[in-house]
């Protein structure tokens, strides 16, 4: 039986979450390193943080009480077998 704890997926949620933050901080230094600080440009990069911090409250409001030590199953013999295949020599 194959198990992973909930932390686990926590953390690559955390590695995307990183990522997001340096692809938009290089995105807001090159928009004042062009200078292209148009009215435009001001708006997107507005939405695009208030979308963030949207997720990431919605992130925290559901997962707030989660039990991360608990483990998920990903993968379990029976689940293929049944009581058919348990008196088989393998």
């Amino acid at each position: 039986m194959l198990t992973l704890p909930l932390y686990s997926f926590l953390i690559i949620y955390g590695i995307f979450l990183l990522a997001f933050l340096f692809f938009f901080f290089m995105s807001v230094a090159h928009i004042f390193s062009t200078g292209s600080l148009t009215f435009a440009s001001f708006m997107i990069t507005l939405f695009i943080i208030f979308a963030a911090v949207v997720t990431l409250w919605l992130t925290w409001l559901f997962l707030n009480g989660m039990d991360w030590t608990q483990g998920i199953t990903i993968f379990n013999k029976n689940w293929f077998g049944g009581g058919a295949l348990q008196n088989q020599i393998y």
